[in-house]
C-alpha cells in the first residue's frame, strides 16, 4: 500500500497514511515523463523567507519544482543563493502564481527566459 501524497510505502493492513491522513492506494500512478523538457531557473533569492513562501504556494499545485541551494542558504547566509527550477512547460504558470506575491527581499530576481 502507498500514500498518493507523500509516496510512503506501508505494510498490508494499513489503510491510512500516518503523515498525510489520506487513504492508501494499492499502486502509485505513473509519474509524468518530462525528461526531454528539462528544468528552467525561474527565481533566485538569498532569503529563507522567500523560499518558504514560494514552497507554500507551489506545494498546493501540480507544478514540479526543485529549489537548489535551499539548505546551503541557511548555512552560509548571503553567500549561496537558492534557485527555483521548474519544468519548462510550467514556467509561465509559476510566473503567474508568483507575480502578485511581490517578493521584495534582498537578492530576489526572476530569471529571464
Amino acid at each position: 500500500m502507498f500514500c498518493p501524497e507523500c509516496k510512503a510505502e506501508y505494510v498490508d493492513g494499513v489503510t491510512t497514511c500516518a503523515g498525510c491522513g489520506v487513504p492508501l492506494v494499492a499502486t502509485l500512478p505513473a509519474e509524468p515523463d518530462h525528461s526531454g523538457e528539462g528544468m528552467v531557473r525561474v527565481l533566485t533569492t538569498f532569503n529563507a523567507g522567500d523560499i518558504a513562501i514560494v514552497e507554500s504556494i507551489l506545494d498546493g499545485t501540480d507544478i514540479e519544482y526543485f529549489i537548489h541551494g535551499k539548505n546551503f542558504n541557511q548555512l552560509e547566509p548571503l553567500v549561496q543563493p537558492a534557485h527555483l527550477y521548474v519544468a519548462r512547460h510550467q514556467v509561465n504558470a509559476v510566473k503567474e502564481l508568483l507575480e502578485p506575491v511581490q517578493l521584495r527581499f534582498l537578492g530576489v530576481t526572476q530569471a529571464e527566459e
